[in-house]
C-alpha cells in the first residue's frame, strides 16, 4: 500500500530544492503538459506537492482564473452595440483582475464572430487542449 501525503505552498514558500526539482521535471514532461511559466509570478498561484517516503512524487501549480461563460446578448442587438458592450465588460474584467490578483481570464465561447472580436482584444484562442470540468457541490449551510 502506498502512503502519499500532500502539501500546499504559496509559490514564494516553495523550498529551493523543490523549485529546482519542479523546473527539471516540468521541462522533462513538456510533451504532456501545458506549463506557462508566467503563472509562477501571479500573486495568487500556489504549488501542490504529493510526496511519498522517498520525497516528492508530483508537483501541480494551481492558479485561480476568471472563467467567463454563457454570453447572453439581447435578442436582435446590433453587432456594433454587442461589440461595444463586450469591450466595456472587458474593461471591467481587467480592473477585477488587477484588484484581485487573478491574472488570467478564460472565455468559453462557440460564436466565431465573438471569438474573432475577442482575439483582436487580447484573448488568445487555445488550440490543441482538452478542457476538463469538475463541479464540487456547495455544502448545505445549516439554518439557525
Amino acid at each position: 500500500m502506498y502512503r502519499i501525503t500532500t502539501r500546499v505552498s504559496t509559490i514564494a514558500e516553495v523550498p529551493e530544492k523543490d523549485q529546482n526539482t519542479f523546473v527539471d521535471w516540468v521541462w522533462k514532461a513538456r510533451d504532456i503538459n501545458c506549463f506557462d511559466k508566467d503563472i509562477l509570478t501571479y500573486p495568487r498561484s500556489i504549488m501542490l506537492t504529493a510526496d511519498d517516503d522517498e520525497g516528492p512524487l508530483l508537483y501541480l501549480p494551481v492558479q485561480p482564473v476568471l472563467m467567463l461563460e454563457s454570453l447572453a446578448p439581447r435578442p436582435g442587438v446590433s453587432p456594433r452595440k454587442e461589440a461595444l458592450a463586450l469591450w466595456k465588460l472587458g474593461e471591467q474584467l481587467e480592473q477585477i483582475s488587477k484588484s484581485t490578483g487573478i491574472c488570467e481570464q478564460y472565455f468559453l465561447c462557440q460564436d466565431d464572430r465573438v471569438v474573432d472580436l475577442c482575439t483582436r482584444h487580447g484573448f488568445e484562442e487555445m488550440k490543441g487542449y482538452r478542457l476538463l470540468k469538475k463541479k464540487i457541490p456547495v455544502p448545505d449551510i445549516p439554518k439557525e
